[in-house]
């Protein structure tokens, strides 16, 4: 095997997870973007403090966000803020 695909291969992320914390609910979270994200099914959701999280290889990160106006089933995109983390409460 060439240097360069052992290379590509030893730098990326073989398992991601998404998920939404709100509420003491956990939503599972398909993708993302900078400032909205696509839930995996469809549900009603509060405009409200929540979590977004990100599990790559075993790290967690997670982002303090506020949905803007919440969501409906039949929304594609749910949009959100960032919110400062000296701003931030437990969730």
């Amino acid at each position: 095997m060439s240097d360069i695909l052992q290379n590509l291969r030893s730098n990326y992320s073989s398992h991601v997870r998404l998920e939404l914390l709100l509420d003491g609910h956990c939503y599972r979270v398909a993708k993302t973007g900078p400032s909205y994200f696509v839930l995996t099914d469809q549900v009603d959701l509060p405009a409200a403090a929540a979590v977004l999280r990100m599990i790559v290889d075993g790290r967690e990160h997670l982002w303090n966000i506020f949905l803007k106006n919440g969501a409906v089933p039949f929304d594609e995109r749910v949009e959100f803020e960032r919110i400062k983390p000296e701003l931030a409460q437990t969730v």
